[in-house]
């Protein structure tokens, strides 16, 4: 099957429709097409519209969503048509860039490997503050036309979108990218590519790990500031780092500084520099390792859930024993413990099977070997005591007969982790289970 070009014609168009779902969208004009001949004629006539540049995006909004306790415009739209022109736009320079999805897992696995190495480094974890509203719309604009690998017609109706969204009232982000669309997403990436290759630049930098805004760096030399010039890079880009957000960590012992031996020192054995356990979070994981390279053989580092996503499961626990409690509906608590630690796989629109949710599967990287975690205390032991002692609590609250209540203590996060037990649940109960946490 031929592959797209750039041109917004209906056939392009309607490969747009094999993205997602078109759920909740709704025609400018007239119903959403249902048989292949409406499709046929809904597409010719957006074809038409955008040829004649009568396309307009009207129906775009803006609105203030709250995310833990920060409230952030989202940029979105109901509009069938509008949709699929968006989809277009930003596949049409997708494209263009050879821009590809990050693969979280395997960032996580090369920063395990390099912190293995018994070699001394100093490791950085930055954050880049406000990343979408500080990259300049007419930056990227520009840089669009410059490179000269998009259409013209795409770079056009990416500016009318730009223009569509400042001339809303409230509209906080005139400078920067609209948050909610998935064309920022892409046009960041774009951006923070080149920030990535100034990084790598630096002397001894040999490893940078960028997921969009959250970056991890590892270089070599210890005792330069690693930090101030990669601030200063950064700087330079337009952009500022979430100083909270800030870790930085050298693995290497005070007696290196005046030792030439190199890897195989045998100073090391008479090192009294005090040993701490280091801590670095990315990407959801908790990464755990000493501040002393291993005497011998690689480091041991540790790889369990990160003090957020901990956070968050346990807020979903609590939140769903809280509304069973006041409820009484014992089979939607049942409903919400298979979700919270289970594995579901979405499916997508052709019936195939889609992406896969789940701790087995978002944190597959998880180092903790099943005996090992229970023994040790791991994360999912953690979370273990967690849901069965909220269990517990709601049980007292809203008693139910014990063969009934058994049901509940047989959720088990290790079992659900280390057996990837598959949960099965309609579209609309998923609707109705996650509901009482949407904002959590």
């Amino acid at each position: 099957m031929t592959a797209p070009t750039q041109e917004f014609t209906a056939k392009n168009l309607g490969w747009m429709r094999r993205h997602r779902r078109q759920f909740g969208l709704s025609a400018d004009e007239g119903k959403v097409p249902r048989t292949r001949a409406d499709w046929e004629v809904f597409l010719a006539e957006l074809e038409r519209n955008l040829s004649d540049e009568k396309f307009s995006f009207d129906r775009v909004k803006v609105a203030k969503v709250k995310k833990g306790r920060k409230f952030r415009q989202i940029a979105s739209t109901k509009s069938l048509n509008e949709v699929l022109v968006l989809r277009r736009i930003n596949e049409n320079i997708r494209r263009a860039y050879g821009i590809k999805n990050p693969n979280r897992s395997a960032l996580v696995s090369t920063i395990r490997q390099a912190i293995q190495e018994s070699t001394q480094k100093s490791i950085l974890r930055v954050d880049i503050k406000s990343c979408f509203e500080s990259i300049p719309k007419s930056v990227m604009l520009r840089r669009l036309v410059a490179d000269g690998v998009v259409s013209f017609q795409t770079v056009s109706l990416l500016s009318r979108l730009f223009l569509t969204l400042e001339a809303q009232a409230g509209y906080e982000s005139r400078k920067g990218l609209p948050r909610g669309l998935a064309i920022s997403s892409t046009l960041a990436e774009i951006y923070l590519s080149d920030l990535e290759r100034e990084i790598r630049s630096l002397p001894g930098v040999y490893l940078v790990a960028r997921y969009v805004d959250d970056i991890v760096v590892i270089s070599s030399e210890i005792r330069s500031d690693l930090f101030a010039k990669v601030r200063s890079v950064v700087r330079t880009s337009r952009l500022k780092l979430n100083v909270s957000k800030t870790n930085h960590i050298t693995v290497a012992c005070d007696c290196s500084a005046g030792c030439n031996h190199g890897v195989f020192c045998p100073c090391i054995k008479r090192c009294e520099c005090k040993l701490e356990t280091c801590f670095m979070e990315y990407l959801g994981y908790s990464f755990q390792f000493n501040s002393r390279n291993a005497i011998s053989g690689a480091n041991v580092v540790k790889v369990l859930l990160s003090n957020q996503k901990i956070k968050k499961i346990k807020s979903r626990i609590f939140i769903s024993s809280r509304a069973y409690a006041k409820t009484g509906n014992f089979e939607l608590y049942l409903k919400r413990l298979n979700y919270i630690v289970g594995n579901l796989q979405l499916i997508s629109e052709s019936g195939n099977r889609g992406l896969s949710t789940g701790l087995a599967y978002t944190h597959s990287e998880y180092s903790l070997a099943r005996e090992q975690d229970a023994s040790e205390g791991g994360s999912l032991t953690s979370l273990n005591d967690f849901l069965h002692g909220s269990i517990r609590f709601s049980l007292k609250l809203r008693p139910q007969p014990p063969s009934l209540a058994k049901q509940a203590f047989k959720y088990d996060f290790l079992c659900g982790y280390f057996s990837r037990r598959r949960v099965k649940l309609s579209r609309d109960e998923i609707g109705i289970i996650t509901e009482c946490w949407r904002n959590v």
